[in-house]
């Protein structure tokens, strides 16, 4: 407010009311801290007409000192001694010290974070139980550079929190496939129109790698031909390609149908067929297989018509049989009929024929006899 008759006021006065120095001090209280304020002083002297006065100063008062709370300690550094155990291309195992009783009051859960060295995300473990003092880093890239770190979870409403800021940096090893094999074959007996194909390199046992081999062959102009045989333990690897023309230089190849959904390739083999005049043990063990084959498709079709007649000449003795029965069934009438109760009718009584005729009887009676 700039009229200074509404301004607040304070009176000194000296002691016995006598100016004894040029120089005089004194405290105004009441003031508010952190405020600015405009003060100006008046002389009053007595007996005198004037009344000296200053100019107007601005000052501003102090801020209120603020106690320090004694306030209990947020984060605490400690040393877990995270360690890395093993590691290979995909998986790690870090290990850390087991925690005291005064650390395990704050700490609810455990967890620890991993990021490829360079990378902004972290991947993170599930939440482990304060007691465990081991982990496993699942889902890492072959042949890459890694960083760790432990992250100690507090309580809830927990004052204080333990934090761990070392961290360990590992590598993983480069990937290794187990399928990176390579499988030869070679053609141990040749003849006419087959040949016997064996192979190697498929590591042992052979079903745990390959579920289905194809034995693949092209003759010639002739369009490609395959066999295919199932992985099993107790057969040699070993497969017989027919259907192959005389005399005629033809190449090989086996595929195999790999466990992880992959195809793999072996070598491919030129072979040489013989003549048609000078067959090989193979083509008669071929011959007769055929021939063995055929043998045993007709028996088997002997065998079907066998068992078709059967079954059609039971299902003409069934029908015969209900036929029969069907004919012979007695017939009965019943001779009495059973008595059904008399309808009642649904008309009133005054529209009802029988009700009027008995009134009317009755009626005539009475008549009748007062007459008499």
């Amino acid at each position: 407010d700039e009229d200074i008759a509404h301004w607040f006021s304070q009176v000194f006065a000296p002691a016995d009311e006598i100016l004894t120095t040029p120089r005089l001090e004194f405290r105004l209280t009441g003031l508010s801290p952190g405020t600015t304020y405009k003060i100006r002083g008046k002389l009053y002297l007595h007996n005198l007409p004037v009344e000296p006065e200053s100019e107007i100063y601005t000052v501003r008062t102090l801020d209120s000192p603020s106690a320090t709370p004694t306030v209990e300690e947020k984060r605490r550094e400690i040393d877990s001694r995270l360690t890395i155990v093993d590691v290979n291309d995909t998986v790690a195992h870090v290990t850390w010290r087991r925690f005291g009783e005064d650390e395990l009051q704050f700490i609810d859960a455990i967890q620890v974070r991993y990021r490829p060295v360079g990378t902004p995300i972290y991947s993170m473990t599930e939440l482990l139980h304060h007691s465990r003092s081991t982990a496993e880093l699942h889902d890492l890239r072959p042949g890459s550079r890694y960083e760790a770190s432990l992250v100690l979870v507090p309580p809830p409403k927990a004052t204080t929190e333990l934090v761990d800021p070392g961290r360990i940096e590992f590598t993983t090893a480069p990937y290794v496939d187990p399928y990176n094999w390579t499988v030869t074959i070679e053609a141990r007996t040749v003849g006419s129109e087959a040949a016997e194909v064996w192979w190697r390199g498929i590591p042992s046992p052979a079903e745990r790698w390959v579920r289905v081999y194809r034995g693949a062959h092209a003759c010639g102009s002739k369009r490609e031909q395959d066999e295919f045989r199932l992985a099993t333990r107790d057969l040699p690897p070993a497969i017989t390609l027919t259907g192959l023309q005389p005399n005629t230089k033809c190449r090989v190849w086996l595929e195999m149908f790999l466990t992880n959904g992959k195809v793999k390739t072996s070598n491919v083999l030129e072979i040489n067929t013989k003549h048609e005049d000078s067959p090989e043990p193979i083509d008669n063990e071929i011959e007769a297989s055929s021939v063995a084959s055929r043998h045993r498709g007709d028996y088997y079709g002997a065998l079907v018509g066998v068992g078709a007649v059967a079954a059609l000449g039971a299902l003409t003795s069934l029908l015969l049989l209900l036929v029969v029965l069907r004919r012979h069934r007695p017939r009965s009438v019943p001779i009495t009929t059973v008595p059904s109760a008399p309808r009642e009718s649904s008309l009133p009584p005054y529209d009802n024929p029988a009700y009027k005729l008995e009134l009317q009887q009755e009626t005539m009676g009475r008549h009748s006899y007062q007459t008499a």
